[in-house]
């Protein structure tokens, strides 16, 4: 199994050759009877519609504080059973990350930047990556275009 991507809303989901439906789905192919599943979000909180969804669909959400280091994710998926992470800011996916998060089965991370996660590993451990390209399309254009507005007006500040 190569590790997925999904584009979007994560709506549709490319796993060994077939699209389904959503992570849910995902989720429910590889669990057994359960009826909660945990999500680790590796951040203080998320909006309150992400929180509804995952809630709605049968998640325990559990938060990690920083350090977010490879020693706290390993001994994080030593604690307790997690089937789904929610990256926020340079999460360290490393193989022996991989290797300890032997429930894991979906990470899914807002916007673009996974370069902390080693796919490869992802891959060998029947992980399914999905990213959401654009999420943050509106912010980074904004932040573009208020660049070169700050840069002139700096310098016209300093030549007053």
């Amino acid at each position: 199994m190569r590790a997925a991507w999904c584009e979007g809303d994560c709506g549709r989901l490319f796993v060994t050759g077939h699209y389904i439906s959503g992570a849910q789905a995902l989720i429910n192919e590889k669990r057994v009877a359960m009826s909660k599943f945990a999500v680790l979000v590796t951040a203080p909180s998320v909006s309150d519609q992400a929180r509804t969804l995952l809630r709605d669909a049968g998640a325990e959400i559990l938060y990690m504080k920083n350090p977010l280091t490879e020693q706290a994710l390993v001994a994080e998926f030593a604690r307790r059973k997690i089937e789904v992470v929610l990256p926020h800011d340079p999460t360290p996916f490393t193989p022996a990350v991989f290797a300890a998060a032997t429930d894991l089965r979906i990470i899914s991370k807002h916007g673009a930047g996974i370069d902390t996660l080693d796919l490869d590993a992802a891959t060998t451990h029947g992980v399914a990556v999905m990213v959401t390209n654009g999420a943050n399309a509106d912010a980074v254009a904004e932040h573009a275009q208020t660049q070169p507005l700050h840069a002139i007006l700096t310098h016209v500040k300093s030549c007053d």
